[in-house]
């Protein structure tokens, strides 16, 4: 695991998602952070690791 700093309004936290990416269609992903931060992870999770929307839970829990 590694601690990422909310900085820039979660733009860290994308970065490192997005820098992370690998083939992961066989994965479930999860991210729970606020509305903005937890589209871009969820659509990078779609896009980048190929993990299907049926396997992905995102929960936006407050707005930045």
């Amino acid at each position: 695991m590694v601690w990422v700093d909310r900085k820039n309004s979660g733009e860290a936290l994308v970065e490192a998602v997005s820098s992370s990416a690998f083939e992961a269609g066989d994965h479930f992903g999860w991210v729970a952070c606020d509305n903005r931060t937890t589209r871009a992870v969820a659509k990078i999770f779609r896009d980048d690791f190929k993990i299907p929307r049926k396997s992905i839970k995102a929960q936006a829990y407050w707005v930045a």
